[in-house]
């Protein structure tokens, strides 16, 4: 599943991520949430990020900031 969050509106898009990260248990976030920043990362990183397995989850989030930039 693919959400893209744009728009003035940071407070909305703020939310969003919050509640997307909320989904996760406490003790297994750090495994499966991976935050890129959009003016640095790489598309391998990204790739790499999105294809790897979930940790004691069925899903991973990849948070891209500011990929428009």
């Amino acid at each position: 599943m693919l959400h893209l969050f744009y728009g003035p509106d940071d407070y909305a898009r703020t939310e969003a991520i919050a509640a997307l990260k909320a989904a996760f248990p406490p003790d297994i976030a750090a495994f499966n949430i991976t935050l890129l920043e959009g003016r640095g990362a790489r598309l391998a990183d990204l790739r790499t990020a999105c294809e790897a397995y979930p940790v004691l989850h069925d899903r991973r989030l990849v948070i891209v900031g500011d990929a428009l930039k």
